[in-house]
């Protein structure tokens, strides 16, 4: 597994306890969480724990020129990295930005994300599935998918933890979510 798996799974680690706070607040969630990160990589590159490599926050240029990616290590570092990070809130749009009873049906086993079903996705819509696709136009940087489900609603979990985004992804429960990180 990429060293980048260490890094999300660490942070979270050290930022589960304000994350399940601040995962119930709409509207700032996902940037709160960018800045953490980003405080996250600056504070190991100076304990010499991590290679610098200017991590950065919504600045790498995806398809049909989005600016989202959460974060990316410029090509002058030895890993580099983008990735989207979706915290997710009414996952009913949050799969492809539809609704999510097709996905409940293909419970309880796992649902594996097709090309079919990226090419599918309604665009304009925040979803998981468009950001996964948005991902796949990167050539040159290791591509992740870090999706963060709080709990609650029994089948929207279930729904997101059945997601087969990649071969290689991991899933970690915390207390009140669950952080899932694919590599594309």
């Amino acid at each position: 597994m990429s060293r980048w798996f260490g890094f999300f799974f660490d942070a979270f680690d050290c930022l589960a306890s304000k994350l399940s706070k601040v995962i119930m607040l709409d509207g700032c969630r996902e940037g709160w969480l960018q800045a953490e990160l980003a405080m996250y990589a600056d504070r190991l590159t100076e304990e010499g724990q991590f290679d610098p490599c200017g991590f950065k926050v919504n600045r790498f240029p995806l398809a049909r020129g989005k600016r989202r990616a959460t974060a990316d290590c410029s090509a002058g570092g030895r890993w580099p990295m983008v990735a989207e990070i979706k915290i997710v809130g009414c996952l009913a749009k949050n799969i492809d930005g539809g609704p999510i009873k097709p996905y409940r049906e293909l419970l309880p086993g796992p649902i594996e994300v097709t090309q079919s079903m990226l090419d599918g996705v309604r665009q304009g819509e925040g979803s998981i599935l468009a950001d996964v696709a948005r991902l796949g136009t990167v050539n040159d940087h290791q591509r992740f998918m870090v999706v963060v489900v709080p709990d609650g609603d029994a089948h929207s979990f279930k729904v997101a933890r059945a997601l087969q985004i990649s071969s290689r992804q991991e899933w970690r429960q915390y207390n009140g979510f669950g952080v899932m990180v694919a590599q594309i």
